[in-house]
């Protein structure tokens, strides 16, 4: 989405996502910003419970398999609860309407604009891929990015450094730190008075954990991360199989172990 805005191809993050979308028009994204959807921020009603047999995520999946309806034609057909830009609360169809909007604005299937504007850039080891239905006709945006360790690694990196790995400039340095920044109070880390659980803020696809570092993370579920520290100058990728697919509990402890890996190594 960066690269598309310093490229002209989508005009600001405050434009609705309507105007690439024409089809969603009628639906809760009506009005929604582009900024909405990357700080999760919609107010669509969309459940996310991955352990709720009939939550909304599993509609997304499903349709993934099957084929039975587009994921764009999904998107079109939800109504809205909140107004947005107001509260957070993570969907994975927020993402995917990013990767629609993407396409749309660039002309480019995803796979093929990343590759050319983000996997070549990074100089990646290894090849990556999409997931992607056999009777699916949208790209899979929402989750199932393949990549090895090493090239996750790559792409942090890129992050930590403002956007840029060795002499290659990726996206600006100011796209990066926009990014990382939560710039409204419900997306804030704060701590948590009556636990030791932190809540973890968010910000333009990347959760905030609460310190004074400046740390941010991709976070998947079942354990993935790409934990970046700019001011420790360190990467650290996980990949798991928890048992539970998402739990307070368990981010706080993996983030708390990388803090603690972060402090020692830069020392």
């Amino acid at each position: 989405i960066g690269v598309a805005i310093e490229e002209g191809k989508i005009g600001s993050v405050e434009e609705p996502v309507e105007k690439y979308l024409p089809s969603l028009s009628s639906s809760g994204y009506h009005g929604v910003k582009i900024k909405d959807a990357l700080r999760m921020a919609t107010g669509i009603k969309f459940e996310e419970d991955y352990l709720k047999a009939d939550a909304d995520v599993h509609r997304l999946v499903a349709a993934l398999v099957r084929g039975d309806e587009s994921f764009q034609t999904l998107a079109a057909s939800l109504k809205s609860k909140g107004k947005p830009g107001t509260a957070f609360e993570y969907q994975s169809i927020n993402t995917e309407v990013l990767g629609l909007v993407l396409e749309t604005a660039t002309g480019k299937p995803l796979n093929e604009y990343a590759e050319e504007k983000l996997w070549k850039k990074l100089g990646a080891q290894s090849d990556a891929f999409f997931y992607r239905g056999k009777q699916q006709p949208n790209t899979w945006a929402f989750g199932c990015f393949n990549s090895t360790l090493r090239d996750y690694a790559r792409f942090g990196l890129m992050a930590m450094n403002g956007g840029k790995l060795g002499d290659t400039r990726v996206v600006s340095e100011s796209w990066i730190h926009e990014s990382t920044t939560p710039d409204a109070p419900f997306l804030k880390p704060r701590p948590n008075k009556k636990s030791d659980v932190t809540q973890i803020g968010y910000q333009y696809q990347w959760w905030i954990p609460y310190g004074n570092d400046g740390a941010f993370a991709a976070m998947g579920i079942y354990g993935q991360m790409i934990y970046v520290n700019p001011r420790k100058h360190v990467v650290i990728v996980q990949t798991s199989a928890w048992k539970e697919p998402d739990t307070d509990a368990q981010w706080n402890e993996s983030l708390k172990c990388m803090e603690t890996i972060a402090t020692k190594v830069s020392q």
